[in-house]
């Protein structure tokens, strides 16, 4: 099985790299769990679920069904996929933020006004 994180909103974004970790399950002759597919893991920070909170209950319960299927010999179980792909803020709030999240960052390191420039493009 594996489980992939996208930082695109859309867990969607991740069907090619889900579908490589398949075929190459399927090729090494492994059985194929399953997948997990995670959209928006921006939000995380590469902090602890625990300590994002309510934004990563899904999540978390998503991983812990998982964790007890693949315990008991089974697949990653219809309901962790469902759960952890559920959006964990809405796409248009998270774009917000990234957007917000990537001036300011190009401010701090004096670049603001450069996020539009179009260096390839010819008159």
């Amino acid at each position: 099985m594996t489980i992939v994180n996208c930082g695109f909103p859309e867990h969607a974004h991740n069907d090619l790299s889900t579908e490589m970790c398949r075929l190459f399950a399927a090729q090494a002759g492994w059985h194929w769990s399953g997948a997990l597919s995670l959209g928006g893991g921006g939000v995380i920070e590469g902090r602890p679920l625990r300590e994002r909170g309510p934004l990563a209950r899904s999540a978390r319960r998503a991983l812990e069904q998982t964790a007890a299927a693949l315990h008991d010999g089974r697949d990653v179980p219809a309901e962790a996929v469902r759960l952890m792909a559920k959006p964990m803020i809405p796409a248009r709030l998270y774009r917000w933020m990234s957007n917000y999240g990537w001036r300011r960052m190009a401010a701090g390191n004096g670049a603001g006004d450069r996020l539009d420039d179009r260096p390839f493009v010819t008159p």
